[in-house]
């Protein structure tokens, strides 16, 4: 059981050990992002980037890119106010060298930190997040499962003291098989500490992991596997009915029109489309992958929307 393990060690991979393991993707994100400015004349905000290039590059990957293409100043960095938070925007160092490109650069800025504060509020975050787990009860339901707690880290008489962190869900099945799941609809990905806890969680209350979140890195696979766990990666943020206009209006804004030649070479999975949709049910593949793996136990043999 996990008493025995619990250690903050355990947590946090040495970050030299998990940088040079990842500086071959990490120069390649490098190359890819400076393809990626070398054509264009407007900002991105590091969110964006990470949203946009995670398809090929993990965030952290890409953040690191980033950080590199700053300190040998081909990109510059501006920070902007955008609704609950600061953003801030990267963009080709060179446009700050005049007056006319500067002006424009910074009207973008402006532009796009308005689109970020359109949903970058606390009453869409939540509405956000309480139609995701909404979607998720359902789906729990459709397999079986009867929900016996919400937000806890409590079953059976044993309790998670380690931390405050909780699952979202705790859920029996009718054959007596119990699960903790996590559910996640936000555009940043879990952290490995926050899945390292959660799954130390689920195994100090004796419970089988589900995570149903729009993303997570696939290198996370195998260690949900190795706790007899299983992973929905559904892709784009699920919106409620309500939001389409304002959903739209944000894909459009935070979309890319075009991919030149060069960078599909250097990364052919790179997003043009903003990751976001309105959805009133969790995608059918991902269903029915999460309904075969209750009833049989059985991982699927390819990694795509789901895993």
């Amino acid at each position: 059981m996990w008493d025995s393990m619990y250690d903050a060690s355990y947590y946090n991979e040495e970050p030299s050990h998990y940088l040079e393991k990842q500086e071959p993707y990490i120069q390649q994100a490098e190359k890819a992002i400076r393809d990626f400015f070398s054509r264009r004349k407007m900002p991105f905000h590091h969110s964006q980037l990470k949203v946009l290039f995670e398809t090929q590059f993990f965030h952290i990957t890409t953040f690191q890119a980033i950080h590199r293409l700053l300190n040998d100043a081909t990109l510059d960095t501006k920070q902007f106010k955008a609704g609950a938070n600061n953003v801030d925007f990267v963009f080709p160092s060179y446009l700050l060298k005049s007056t006319k490109t500067k002006h424009t650069l910074f009207a973008h800025m402006e532009s796009k930190a308005k689109t970020i504060s359109l949903y970058d509020k606390p009453d869409i975050s939540k509405d956000l997040a309480d139609h995701f787990e909404a979607l998720v009860k359902s789906e729990l339901r459709a397999n079986n499962l009867v929900i016996v707690d919400t937000h806890s880290n409590e079953y059976k008489g044993r309790k998670w003291e380690y931390s405050k962190a909780n699952l979202d869900f705790i859920a029996e099945h009718t054959d007596g098989r119990a699960f903790g799941v996590q559910a996640k609809n936000e555009l940043k990905g879990i952290e490995k500490n926050e899945l390292e806890e959660q799954l130390a969680i689920c195994s100090y209350l004796d419970l089988q992991p589900i995570f149903i979140v729009r993303y997570m890195p696939f290198s996370f696979v195998p260690l949900i596997r190795q706790n007899q766990g299983f992973l929905i990666v559904i892709g784009n943020q699920l919106w409620p009915l309500g939001y389409r206009e304002l959903c739209q209006n944000i894909k459009t804004k935070m979309s890319i029109s075009t991919i030149s030649s060069s960078l599909r070479e250097l990364a052919p999975k790179v997003r043009t489309e903003w990751p976001i949709e309105v959805r009133t049910e969790i995608p059918e593949d991902a269903s029915n992958r999460l309904k075969n793996w209750i009833t049989t136990g059985e991982y699927p043999n390819t990694i795509s929307s789901t895993y």
